[in-house]
């Protein structure tokens, strides 16, 4: 049974991660009505695996030149006819009913314009990955409004379905300058200029899918960092002043301080449902503080590049 949606995912250089992705797209209980893939990679790695779910799916290959996420994001906004649109990562796995309760969510609820469900984690025996996803899930838990609706800091490309008609009648696109290297936060404000034309979202857990994070630890790093060079770009662009940043552990003597006296804080809200061991909750942790270390690093190198 096929339903009026168009599944987006931009890949690059990862086909057997594409594959599994689309293996939980053909699986699901609603098919979608089209499955668009963007090849970020001019060596078309990604082509044979789309070829091989064409008919399965429905699947439209497409390769996009131009380098960069944003990019071929805004590629898919212009390409797509459905009225829903969705985004997923090439290393999702979909549960069965994820596009079956994103457009019954869509149909039933009024008044928003996107849904974003809830990412698990896939690798969640690798400690980097788990570190990662147990940052990013608290603090994505813990800002959304009466535990159901949105802000503007909860647009995630990897797990959500849109009203693109809503979208594109107030002129909002991806900005393409909100990326380092091969990183990139344009889906944050993409959020943020949903807000600003008070389109809303809602967040539902039963919308559910699998996520890989990284397993390495240099990449782990360096994604912090650039993380926060772009949540420079992001403050310049909308005034933010040091908003998304807390510049008293610029000081390295501050940031281990505090890292000592939060210690038992971190354990309560980002262990307390983990069932690891004692030293690996303190080794993620330690992680999570070294990720955030490395993101402020980035703001104020970012800052300083800004101000030459």
């Amino acid at each position: 049974m096929s339903f009026g949606i168009t599944v987006v995912i931009v890949t690059r250089n990862r086909p057997a991660k594409l594959k599994r992705c689309l293996e939980s797209l053909s699986s699901q209980s609603y098919l979608p009505e089209k499955v668009l893939v963007i090849d970020n990679d001019i060596k078309s790695t990604s082509y044979s695996v789309a070829q091989n779910f064409k008919e399965k799916l429905n699947l439209e290959y497409y390769l996009e030149y131009a380098s960069g996420v944003p990019h071929a994001r805004n590629t898919a906004l212009n390409k797509t006819k459905s009225r829903f649109l969705g985004f997923v990562d090439d290393d999702c796995i979909l549960d069965e009913k994820w596009v079956e309760i994103a457009i019954n969510t869509l149909k039933r609820v009024k008044g928003i314009t996107y849904i974003c469900g809830k990412t698990k984690l896939y690798n969640n025996n690798n400690i980097l990955a788990l570190a990662q996803h147990t940052r990013d899930s608290y603090w994505y838990i813990k800002k959304l409004k009466n535990d159901k609706e949105t802000t503007q800091e909860h647009f995630d490309t990897k797990n959500v379905v849109f009203d693109k008609e809503q979208i594109l009648a107030k002129g909002i696109k991806f900005d393409e300058n909100c990326r380092f290297g091969q990183f990139d936060s344009a889906d944050f404000d993409f959020g943020i200029q949903l807000a600003t034309n008070s389109l809303k979202g809602i967040y539902i857990s039963s919308m559910k899918l699998m996520h890989e994070e990284t397993n390495n630890l240099q990449r782990f790093i360096i994604r912090g960092y650039y993380r926060g060079k772009i949540a420079g770009y992001i403050n310049e662009k909308w005034s933010f002043g040091d908003k998304l940043v807390d510049m008293s552990e610029r000081n390295v003597l501050i940031w281990l301080l505090k890292t000592i006296k939060n210690f038992p804080l971190y354990f309560k809200i980002y262990t307390k449902n983990l069932n690891i061991s004692i030293f690996r909750k303190i080794l993620l942790i330690c992680l999570i503080r070294s990720y955030e270390a490395a993101y402020l690093m980035g703001y104020i190198g970012y800052k300083k590049k800004a101000i030459a």
